[in-house]
């Protein structure tokens, strides 16, 4: 079986809501079990982030591809079946 991919690439910033799509992975995993969390980029929350995916037991489903290089990132839209966007503020 293919697993599901969700994808996200945003810095770790507070108003990217990047705490929601953690705090969501728990509902989705109930439904869907075979689920893979792709977060991509970096900045000052990632390391609270992944403490957070530890510390909520969900660390193996979440990978946290860190930057990526802009050469990369149609593979990782393409790839995945899901594009969260849980931004808290849009321009």
């Amino acid at each position: 079986m293919d697993k599901l991919i969700i994808f996200m690439l945003r810095h770790h910033e507070l108003k990217y809501g990047i705490v929601y799509l953690i705090l969501s992975t728990k509902i989705v995993l109930k439904h869907r079990k075979d689920a893979v969390f792709i977060i991509g980029g970096d900045d000052s929350l990632k390391n609270y982030h992944m403490i957070l995916t530890e510390k909520l037991n969900i660390k193996d489903p979440v990978i946290f591809s860190g930057r990526l290089p802009q050469s990369e990132v149609p593979f990782y839209y393409k790839t995945g079946d899901i594009v969260a966007t849980p931004l808290l503020q849009e321009a």
